[in-house]
């Protein structure tokens, strides 16, 4: 049995949608990805953009705005690694506490 895991939005965002978390328009949000402001890509074969939740995080957080809305909804704020690490607890596959190697060091280890 598995951990039920909390259901997130899928990793990559449209410009509409990075457009409403922040309040700005969609038009604006395609002329921060071509000017390398903000990282995004083109669907190939089309003109429509998509951005990495991740990089959405990283370029609100330079501009010094709020991404606790896109961390809840997107999975975001922690580390990734340290993300996996606690679905692994939770899933009962790993216990103690995480040494510098990453290993799993008994539970009165420092």
């Amino acid at each position: 049995m598995g951990a039920i895991r909390k259901q997130t939005r899928p990793r990559f965002m449209t410009t509409g949608e990075v457009a409403q978390y922040i309040g700005m328009s969609q038009a604006t949000v395609i002329r921060q990805i071509n000017n390398g402001l903000l990282k995004g890509f083109c669907i190939p074969g089309s003109n429509h953009r998509r951005v990495d939740a991740k990089d959405v995080r990283e370029w609100m957080s330079n501009l010094g705005m709020n991404t606790e809305e896109l961390d809840r909804d997107y999975g975001l704020g922690a580390c990734e690694s340290e993300q996996q690490v606690s679905d692994l607890r939770e899933a009962g596959l790993v216990s103690g506490k995480c040494g510098r190697d990453s290993g799993d060091l008994p539970e009165d280890s420092e």
